[in-house]
């Protein structure tokens, strides 16, 4: 199996904005949890105030939790785009797909609007 171009700008839009998708992720996530951590309310404060802090850091753990598990779906979608890529994987439709749903729209569309075809290994192509 072998992609056309349509289908590998597709898978290399894809793992591109996987990658930037996981890196500004896990930046995102340190900076949060840093200020999450230095963010304590003061000693004279009691009462609705401590409630307030209180909610807003299991808010921010909450945040960055989520982060996480999107950061996580990016990494199947690294896998299946670069299988299409090399042209080892048996269609395009699932990398198509997860493209779309945790990558963005364009890598995706893309995939699935490329032709990922046999090709006939003859002496005329080697």
């Amino acid at each position: 199996m072998r992609p056309n171009n349509l289908c590998k700008a597709g898978c290399i839009t894809s793992i591109v904005l996987s990658a930037v998708t996981i890196v500004s992720g896990l930046i995102l996530s340190v900076v949060l949890l840093t200020a999450s951590l230095n963010f304590t309310p003061d000693s004279n404060n009691v009462g609705a105030d401590v409630f307030a802090y209180t909610v807003l850091k299991v808010l921010i753990i909450g945040i960055i939790i989520f982060i996480m598990v999107i950061v996580c779906f990016q990494i199947p979608t690294i896998i299946a785009s670069a299988k299409v890529l090399r042209g080892t994987a048996k269609g395009k439709t699932a990398a198509g797909v997860l493209s779309i749903i945790f990558s963005g729209i364009v890598g995706g569309v893309l995939i699935l609007c490329g032709k990922y075809e046999e090709t006939n290994m003859t002496d005329e192509n080697l």
